[in-house]
């Protein structure tokens, strides 16, 4: 799904959105420990889909780990 960011565009996969925004900066968006956690991708990464994609599923991979199973 791509969704408006502040000045910039992005999708989420698995709880993790893969966002450009700040002047055409990329950057992953998670939540993380109660606040949104932005990290950056290096701006070679982006027309390099060999090491970009494995780069959100290890993102995704980790916040679904982090992430407490619902209560019952």
């Amino acid at each position: 799904m791509v969704r408006s960011m502040f000045s910039g565009f992005g999708f989420y996969l698995d709880g993790v959105l893969v966002a450009a925004a700040w002047d055409g900066a990329f950057c992953l968006r998670s939540w993380r420990n109660g606040h949104w956690m932005y990290d950056p991708i290096a701006d070679e990464l982006i027309d390099e889909p060999e090491a970009l994609v494995p780069l959100i599923q290890e993102q995704a991979r980790a916040v679904r780990l982090a992430t407490p199973p619902p209560r019952r």
